[in-house]
């Protein structure tokens, strides 16, 4: 008899909502679009070291980081919490992205 595993439908994403929050693993998939309602969203495969496939969502500021780090990094990216833009006098989530060595 077959032993059959389920099929993964749905993609997880990380969502970071407390200050601190962190996510640390391997990017395994950079520059991925996802068309919205609200036009395109970029959007990066983390995979844990638990072996758990995230996905993030990656805001402007956000994007700008990751543009710099390469497919197989490791990395720890962490959420520092709500930001306001004097300029636009927007609210934005920040976050600190580091590569390990």
């Amino acid at each position: 008899m077959r032993k059959f595993n389920k099929v993964q439908t749905k993609h997880n994403y990380w969502v970071a909502e407390t200050k601190g929050d962190v996510l640390e693993g391997v990017v395994t998939k950079k520059g991925i679009e996802i068309v919205t309602l609200y036009g395109e969203l970029e959007v990066i495969e983390i995979t844990t070291d638990e072996g758990e496939i995230l996905r993030v969502s990656l805001s402007a500021g956000l994007k700008n980081a990751i543009d710099q780090v390469e497919e197989g990094s490791y990395i720890r990216i962490t959420y520092l919490g709500n930001e306001y833009n004097s300029k636009t006098k927007r609210k934005f989530k920040s976050f600190d992205v580091e590569i390990a060595e």
